[in-house]
């Protein structure tokens, strides 16, 4: 079985290189580079992955969302409620969109969207949550309509 680690410290001279020694069970390998080498490299060595996509990143084609749905999501900090317009690689966007500070009882609430604490966002507004947060989403029959 090949075991191998990477060591990299700067010089201790004033040379621009970078050291650096991987060792196996077989052989050590000790290599110097001169920074200007890996320049060169990285500029021969086309962009792959997400390196390569233009940034910011564009609207993501295949999720398990449904354009148009009403939603109740709950984040690592909040809960929200509101119908989705839109989905992007990092972020959900919603329209009639609640803060749901107190659910109450959580079945009750998801069935009639009857929640114990409901803090209206701005009429026309766009909520957008990122995508890293969520924790789960799903699809209600009804959004709050007031504050409560």
């Amino acid at each position: 079985m090949k075991s191998d680690r990477l060591n990299i410290r700067p010089p201790l001279s004033g040379k621009r290189s970078l050291e650096f020694s991987t060792t196996n069970k077989t052989k050590p390998m000790n290599k110097k580079i001169k920074t200007s080498e890996m320049k060169e490299q990285e500029q021969s060595q086309p962009a792959t992955g997400i390196l390569a996509s233009p940034l910011p990143l564009p609207i993501v084609c295949h999720h398990p969302y449904r354009i148009g749905g009403l939603y109740f999501i709950r984040t690592v900090t909040h809960h929200h409620t509101g119908q989705l317009v839109e989905v992007t690689g990092q972020e959900l966007v919603l329209e009639r969109a609640a803060w749901i500070a107190d659910d109450g009882r959580f079945t009750q609430a998801l069935e009639k969207g009857e929640f114990s604490e409901v803090e209206m966002f701005p009429v026309g507004s766009r909520v957008i949550i990122g995508r890293g947060s969520v924790i789960d989403a799903v699809e209600i029959q009804h959004l709050p309509t007031s504050q409560k």
